[in-house]
């Protein structure tokens, strides 16, 4: 199975476009399509299958480009096949009954799909465990099902919506061992798209103005922010692409934000790095954390200057905990009062034991306050 790659770009209908391209679709699309080519230039396609993506981010509905200028549009399937609500797009019989996997029957406690899938905030989406419990679920339950007998398939999701994706998936050439997951990501987007399309109606004018608007209140620059809610931060990715000139957009938004819903603070930026593996050494949290947060402030310096108020950390990707760290421990910047390396900040008292004590006691006291709010 190769690696999939797919390259997004994002328009809005009722709210703004990229802000990078200034809300030019064409430029966008254009900027993604450049990147699918030189990819393909780089990597077999054997190895890595590359392809390209539109995000509506009005109701978060996804539009897969394929090489052969197919397409797939969720919003066309949700509107082919007349799906009102998120529970549509699934088999009654899948829907009524409870799961027959004992680990995901646990963590969604013991309720059926049809439960999950009830009201204007589903658990299904709203509830963090219930949300990652049921993407695994799905994902093995699609591919398992897809290649025993994919007929089987229509017996947990409508079977119109199963026909309609498999009239442009029968015809685009790619790895039989992707379909399954390209599947999967479809059915999860319908369904998520249902039910932010329910949402948007349920909003007054003032609410749905600043969900549909961008109104993020900080940037948030690195990895790891998949769990913030949309329209919370402006992100910018290190080594996408020309930081300065991300981090250069991204100040304007905010500036803009600011004036239209007022702050009564510093413009905020959160500076995160992702890890991988284990921190044995001093050096090893030299190279992975402490180097890189130094890099990626030189950018902040430059583009933001001395008005702004910083917040660095790390983050493991199993995790997506942020641990607090001031590796500029005198710059008057930094609005965090915690650093787990306060103590252990040195080759000779740094080891990974220390640090992962380090982060427990951080851990429980940010809990701790989180139960008294």
């Amino acid at each position: 199975m190769p690696a999939l790659f797919i390259a997004y770009m994002h328009r809005s209908d009722c709210g703004h476009g990229c802000s990078a391209h200034k809300s030019d679709d064409e430029a966008a699309l254009k900027s993604i399509e450049l990147q699918i080519e030189e990819v393909r230039k780089t990597y077999k396609e054997s190895d890595l299958f590359v392809m390209g993506g539109i995000t509506n981010t009005d109701n978060m509905s996804e539009t897969l480009l394929f090489l052969e200028g197919y397409r797939l549009d969720t919003t066309k399937i949700i509107q082919y096949c007349n799906l009102k609500n998120p529970a549509d797009v699934f088999h009654e019989s899948f829907l009524a009954h409870a799961f027959n996997d004992i680990a995901t029957a646990r963590y969604v406690n013991h309720k059926t799909p049809a439960q999950l899938l009830d009201g204007v905030h589903p658990i299904f989406f709203t509830d963090l465990q219930v949300c990652l419990s049921m993407q695994s679920y799905l994902l093995n339950e699609i591919t398992s099902t897809f290649r025993k007998d994919k007929s089987d398939l229509k017996r947990l999701i409508r079977p119109d919506v199963v026909d309609y994706i498999f009239l442009t998936l029968e015809k685009v050439k790619i790895p039989s061992t992707l379909l399954p997951p390209i599947l999967y990501q479809c059915i999860w987007n319908i369904t998520y798209a249902l039910y932010q399309i329910n949402l948007l109606n349920h909003f007054n004018p003032a609410e749905l103005a600043r969900h549909l608007e961008h109104a993020e209140e900080l940037i948030c620059y690195g990895e790891g922010f998949e769990t913030l809610p949309r329209n919370k931060a402006v992100l910018v990715k290190a080594g996408r692409g020309d930081d300065m000139d991300a981090l250069r957009v991204s100040k304007g938004v905010l500036e803009k934000n600011r004036k239209r819903y007022i702050q009564d603070h510093k413009l905020l930026i959160h500076i995160n790095v992702e890890i991988c593996g284990e921190l044995i050494q001093w050096n090893d949290f030299n190279d992975n954390v402490g180097s890189r947060i130094k890099t990626m402030l030189r950018n902040v310096d430059i583009i933001f200057g001395d008005e702004v108020g910083i917040l660095t950390t790390y983050s493991y990707r199993d995790q997506k905990r942020f641990y607090p760290v001031k590796i500029e421990t005198d710059d008057p910047r930094m609005v965090y009062p915690s650093d787990v390396i306060s103590e252990i900040n040195s080759s000779l008292k740094f080891s990974n034991i220390s640090l992962k004590a380090q982060e427990a006691l951080y851990k429980e006291a940010a809990i701790k306050r989180s139960i008294e709010k």
